[in-house]
């Protein structure tokens, strides 16, 4: 792994050491004859790409609707109201978030 210019900056500010890059989880498994390789995995339960983009257009199409809508609330109650959609919305959008981290939302990461 290359460093940069920032990254040896950062290093002399913030006395912050270079990370290792971490072991591929996949070449781990292929290792192990015990545990069922990936490329079955993903033959048995492919990724719904269309489904799982379709899900996070729809989460963000809605979370810009909360977040105009709540610019034009007047009253607390419906501060209150858009809250509760957001606070629920947002739990949606942090469970994608967490698929993706786990490489699980796309195939393509």
């Amino acid at each position: 792994m290359a460093r940069t210019a920032l990254d040896i900056r950062l290093e002399l500010l913030y006395l912050i050491r270079p990370t290792r890059k971490a072991p591929n989880p996949a070449k781990m498994m292929a290792a192990d004859s015990r545990i069922a390789s990936p490329t079955t995995d993903q033959l048995k339960y492919p990724i719904p790409v269309r489904w799982n983009l379709g899900i996070v257009t729809a989460q963000l199409a809605s979370c810009g609707l909360v977040f105009y809508a709540t610019s034009l609330a007047a009253h607390w109650w419906q501060l209150i109201g858009l809250a509760i959609i957001f606070a629920i919305l947002g739990n949606s959008i942090y469970s994608i978030i967490h698929e993706a981290e786990h490489g699980i939302l796309h195939p393509n990461r």
